[in-house]
């Protein structure tokens, strides 16, 4: 997925099938990629992100599944699907 590859690696490096099987939470496993990964790739995240929204903002679940085939259910509804993407984007701003 070139055209969102920060957003893809991200995905796949951190929100993968074993994810959450030590209980981690969302916020745990972004605070883990805040501290192993350099600004420009958390900024490359972001900015990933940011045209994710912009171009499938309608339908973000769909696309989400289509494109990155996550190894996790990150959302059940294209309103949960924004608000986790909004939220890990607001996260790596700090």
């Amino acid at each position: 997925m070139a055209e969102f590859s920060y957003l893809n690696d991200f995905l796949g490096g951190y929100f993968h099938q074993d994810a959450y099987d030590e209980g981690q939470t969302d916020d745990d496993i972004v605070a883990d990629f805040k501290s192993s990964s350099w600004p420009y790739q958390r900024l490359g995240v972001r900015a990933d992100i940011g045209r994710f929204l912009h171009q499938h903002g309608d339908h973000p679940l769909a696309a989400l599944e289509t494109l990155f085939r996550p190894a996790l259910t990150l959302a059940e509804t294209d309103e949960q699907a924004r608000a986790w993407l909004e939220k890990v984007q607001a996260a790596l701003e700090e």
